[in-house]
């Protein structure tokens, strides 16, 4: 169980984006029990926001900023 735990916690996003508990913490305080880190898409569905997306017709780019 605890080392299916530890290779889950190494491929969860916050920790592939550099954001990890010292091993010792992770032990100490029973991290293998948590649940895992619900990814950025998911949250941000959650508050509302939706990442940014490159328009699929690039003709809006030809067109350039003005509204004439």
């Amino acid at each position: 169980m605890l080392l299916k735990a530890a290779t889950a916690y190494r491929e969860d996003e916050a920790v592939v984006r550099g954001y990890s508990k010292h091993p010792a913490t992770w032990l100490n305080q029973h991290c293998w029990l948590d649940d895992p880190t619900p990814n950025r898409s998911q949250q941000a569905q959650r508050n509302g926001h939706q990442h940014y997306r490159n328009p699929t017709d690039q003709s809006v780019y030809d067109r350039g900023f003005d509204d004439e």
